[in-house]
């Protein structure tokens, strides 16, 4: 008993069986065979142009972006599989980092309110606590008085666990 056979005329190039064959997430209406005819047919068509430089390539050991698309939806073996993978992950990664550091450059450009830091209002501010700020919540709280006196924006994120002094540092 076979379920869900899947069958093709034999051919120099099977698409559906007799390799590795990728599974698609599908919508209602298209099936797999129908996505991988049209991803044949899409690469006979046209080709993809590469995004990356040659010399990048070839540092990182990575395969021209038309063939590693083609590995991706129709690999011959796990390698290209591999090969594939690495080579779109890498240009993934490659283009949010470029980004990140554009978006920092950019916003480097921008100017931002000095805020003066207000000594003794600070310093009432924590001698009114019922407790001691801790070394890291001191040390947090200076370096973010710190950038807001510069005339930049800040970028700038403070972590820690519930309770840790989250709040009284951004009160400070």
């Amino acid at each position: 008993n076979i379920n869900n056979p899947s069958l093709e005329l034999a051919s120099d190039f099977p698409i559906h069986t007799a390799r590795l064959v990728p599974k698609y997430r599908l919508t209602k209406g298209l099936s797999a065979h129908v996505l991988r005819r049209i991803t044949k047919y899409a690469f006979e068509a046209e080709s993809v142009s590469e995004s990356l430089p040659e010399w990048m390539l070839r540092e990182y050991d990575l395969l021209p972006l038309e063939k590693a698309l083609f590995g991706m939806h129709f690999p011959q073996s796990d390698e290209d599989l591999r090969l594939a993978r690495k080579r779109v992950g890498f240009e993934e990664l490659f283009e949010m980092t470029l980004a990140s550091e554009l978006n920092a450059q950019e916003y480097a450009r921008q100017s931002a309110v000095s805020i003066p830091f207000l000594e003794s209002e600070v310093k009432a501010f924590v001698g009114a606590l019922p407790y001691q700020l801790t070394d890291d919540q001191r040390k947090s709280a200076w370096e973010i008085i710190q950038d807001m006196t510069h005339g930049s924006p800040m970028n700038r994120m403070l972590e820690g666990d519930v309770g840790s002094g989250k709040t009284v540092v951004a009160a400070i």
